[in-house]
């Protein structure tokens, strides 16, 4: 079975996603190596991707690309325009500069 057109925009939306994600990742680990004055492992990266204090900020992100690739998994229930929406919507209200997180804006600003 062949994907849909919101499937297949919502995977691109993800790819996107993706690298912007793994860019503040790579940044954060540069935090906190450098903080520790310790280079760590892939596998201690990921404990503190998932457990650190200094990552949760990029949880929101994280938790948003599980759901998108959750729902464009689903081959029963293709993806529709309002799933494309919805995640569009949650992407911009998060990194728009007007953001109510603002430990987020905050972490995101100084990465940028």
């Amino acid at each position: 079975m062949t994907s849909n057109n919101y499937t297949e925009q919502i995977n691109t939306l993800f790819r996107h996603v993706l690298r912007v994600h793994k860019s503040l990742l790579d940044y954060q680990k540069a935090v906190i190596e450098d903080l520790e004055q310790k280079e760590f492992t892939a596998y201690e990266m990921l404990q503190m991707a998932i457990n650190h204090p200094d990552f949760e900020w990029l949880r929101k992100i994280s938790g948003i690309m599980a759901e998108m690739d959750e729902r464009t998994s689903d081959k029963k229930n293709p993806a529709e325009a309002k799933d494309l929406n919805e995640f569009t919507h949650r992407l911009h209200e998060l990194f728009q500069p007007s953001s109510q997180d603002t430990n987020f804006k905050t972490r995101l600003d100084t990465a940028l």
